[in-house]
């Protein structure tokens, strides 16, 4: 357990896990030499220290010497809004019951991820030049036309730029097979070498019927339709003119549907 030192008083104290690079926690406080000035300011729960991010909240008293006094807040997506709001009670400091007591609805300018998507923990590992990881994402649900957005971070041992930070957007693609059927995970679709950079063998299973072959890449551009006769079990293919990359490969026979990657070096 850690403890922080904060040069205020916390009246309410929320979880922002909403935010682009949170958790994040929130509190709410009266400015320590003006109780009538209320804030709402954005901490880093790993140092207690601030981030920089805080906005000023709503008095709603009109009497100076009787101050709304902020306390409990919550930060919560408003879904049928689409946006990450704060929800903060203030005590009128009045009689108790008299009514005057209020609810605020901040809009903290964020669009919060779909309520379906969750996303895995953080994988941790290391690449060699020209080497790729796998970054692993989770969905609850799929939904086609959907965007959402996250960053890569690359830590070397330069002394002036350790890290650098790659954007990545997810886009729900309609009609790409997302699973192996049960019919076939004993025999899994295999592509030889992989890495490659010149050409590749595609390995599948024993097929009765004719396999449709569809190659996607990183866009999900659609960049190889082949149909695959019935009875081959070895497909070559040429890569030598892709650009390098993460390439999705699926084959399917109408009912059976099978999924790997592909990378180009």
């Amino acid at each position: 357990t850690n403890f922080y030192v904060t040069p205020y008083d916390i009246e309410g104290l929320s979880w922002d896990r909403w935010s682009a690079g949170g958790p994040y926690l929130w509190v709410y406080h009266a400015d320590k030499n003006d109780p009538a000035v209320i804030h709402a300011t954005r901490l880093d729960p790993s140092t207690g220290g601030e981030t920089g991010m805080s906005f000023a909240g709503v008095n709603l008293s009109g009497d100076e010497s009787e101050p709304d006094i902020p306390k409990d807040i919550m930060v919560t997506p408003s879904w049928q809004e689409n946006k990450l709001v704060m929800i903060a009670l203030h005590d009128s400091n009045e009689d108790p019951g008299d009514g005057q007591d209020r609810i605020i609805v901040y809009d903290m300018d964020v669009t919060p991820a779909p309520g379906w998507i969750d996303l895995l923990s953080p994988t941790y590992g290391m690449t060699e030049p020209l080497d790729a990881d796998t970054l692993l994402v989770r969905l609850d649900a799929i939904m086609e036309d959907t965007l959402m957005t996250a960053q890569i971070v690359i830590s070397s041992n330069d002394v002036s730029t350790p890290d650098k930070i790659i954007p990545v957007n997810f886009t729900m693609l309609s009609g790409l097979p997302t699973f192996i059927s049960k019919e076939r995970t004993e025999t899994p679709l295999v592509i030889f070498p992989n890495p490659a950079s010149e050409q590749v063998t595609l390995n599948i299973p024993e097929n009765r019927n004719p396999f449709t072959l569809h190659i996607y890449n990183n866009s999900g551009q659609l960049i190889l339709n082949q149909t695959i006769a019935a009875g081959h079990t070895s497909v070559p293919i040429s890569v030598s003119d892709w650009p390098r990359g993460i390439y999705l490969v699926n084959l399917t026979d109408g009912t059976t549907f099978m999924n790997t990657r592909l990378i180009k070096r």
